[in-house]
């Protein structure tokens, strides 16, 4: 029998003792922030860490963000298939054999598709070591480092809104 715990922590540039982490390379703030048109192209780097005191294997990947069940931002799984900003960003290298306590600088590309609605778009990139039980164990645990990207695509947005008949709570809305 083999257990699975999953946990996504987005951390501020500095990093805890014996930990993987992953931030801005110019620590300018805790997260990327694109305005692009349609079709553009932009380039960025990340710095992946490990302050840990052992060599590690690091899986580096961008996911598109999604709402928690409680309502508050969290991103996809990294099994899930990414369709919106976690497709538009291609690494350099998705896997790091690690020093302990070194830092590897990761760049990657944001290519906008030409065919993407104007309008605004999350997700992040996000590291994990897996590390397996001591002693035989077969509890493993994976806990994903992430930073937010956010993407506001140009070009004119068009927003509806509608209530329900007679001020109902039901309501819809759209961006066409």
């Amino acid at each position: 029998f083999t257990s699975l715990f999953i946990m996504t922590l987005f951390v501020p540039s500095v990093f805890a003792a014996g930990s993987v982490g992953i931030m801005r390379e110019d620590s300018a703030s805790g997260m990327y922030n694109y305005t692009l048109d349609p079709g553009a192209t932009v380039s960025g780097v990340a710095v992946v860490t490990n302050s840990t005191a052992y060599d590690t294997d690091v899986s580096v990947l961008a996911v598109d963000a999604t709402m928690s069940d409680s309502g508050s931002f969290a991103l996809k799984d990294n099994s899930e298939v990414q369709t919106l900003l976690g497709s538009w960003v291609k690494l350099e290298k998705n896997i790091l054999s690690m020093k302990a306590n070194t830092s590897i600088p990761v760049k990657f590309t944001v290519n906008i598709p030409s065919s993407v609605s104007p309008g605004d778009y999350a997700g992040g990139l996000v590291v994990s070591a897996i590390s397996s039980g001591n002693n035989g164990s077969t509890m493993a645990s994976v806990v994903r480092i992430g930073v937010r990207m956010y993407i506001s695509v140009s070009g004119e947005k068009l927003f509806k809104f509608t209530m329900g008949p007679d001020g109902t709570d039901a309501y819809s809305h759209s961006i066409e």
